[in-house]
């Protein structure tokens, strides 16, 4: 199984400033994971959030690692603008990008863009619908995309869901894979969405959101993992047939990402 992380946030200790984006992502490289990935947030105010295609495009020029967003909530955005911004990352990360896509539970992102919370999963079925058509040079209403050669088709879209049949049975007959949250579903979502996965053929599936703390449970959020915990679940991850699990550090430093990258 492949191990991922989820690109940090990191302050610089000399300058107190937010590190350089692509300094990290090299550091992250250097100790042996295989991918970086972005959540994607907006105008929740808890922490610095960086745009997730503009950071990817950054990881994948500095490195030669997979990227993808884990997941990007395409219903707050306009889809034939998506699709354009989506297309471009696809070319400056090198085919590297994986769009993990859903539509997201927190009803203060689509507040803060006044998009329909309510409405979200309809949005978000027409809009994947939409972009798959002009990323195959299709004409949509009166938009067209100019579709970049050798880039046709557009990136990979995988269903971001914890427990939604309908979901994840789209992700394995329609879609090019599924992400499913750790920290949200837990051990029964996890087995029984990859048995429905696999039932329906599915071929590609990535466990996100797992939480590992160094500090060994002291003040750390629910659905956080010590190191002793988080190998055996690690383990069970991969059992279970997940092709990577994507982490989520609490500091993002050195230490703890050398820490997490030897439990696998």
């Amino acid at each position: 199984m492949r191990l991922g992380i989820a690109i940090p946030n990191r302050v610089d200790p000399g300058s107190g400033r937010y590190a350089p984006l692509a300094d990290t992502c090299r550091e992250i490289e250097s100790l042996g994971y295989d991918g970086l990935w972005m959540f994607d947030a907006i105008s929740r105010g808890t922490s610095c959030q960086p745009d997730p295609l503009i950071a990817l495009s950054v990881a994948a020029t500095v490195t030669g690692l997979g990227v993808g967003t884990s997941i990007l909530q395409v219903p707050l955005r306009d889809p034939v603008a998506l699709a354009g911004q989506l297309m471009t990352a696809q070319v400056a990360t090198g085919g590297r990008l994986i769009v993990g896509a859903g539509a997201g539970s927190t009803p203060g992102d689509y507040a803060a863009v006044q998009r329909s919370f309510e409405r979200r999963f309809e949005t978000l079925e027409s809009s994947l619908e939409i972009m798959r058509r002009l990323w195959n040079g299709e004409v949509v209403g009166d938009a067209h995309l100019s579709v970049f050669p050798g880039y046709e088709g557009g990136p990979p879209l995988l269903i971001g869901a914890w427990r939604s049949r309908k979901w994840i049975s789209l992700a394995a007959e329609k879609y090019d894979g599924w992400v499913s949250s750790f920290r949200y579903g837990g051990w029964g979502a996890f087995e029984n969405g990859m048995k429905l996965f696999r039932d329906r053929g599915g071929q590609r599936a990535i466990a996100a959101n797992i939480r590992i703390d160094l500090r060994k449970g002291e003040n750390a959020p629910p659905g956080t993992y010590t190191p002793d915990e988080a190998g055996p679940i690690l383990r069970r991850i991969a059992d279970l047939g997940f092709e990577e699990a994507v982490i989520r550090a609490v500091t993002g430093d050195r230490e703890e990402l050398e820490a997490i990258r030897s439990l696998i």
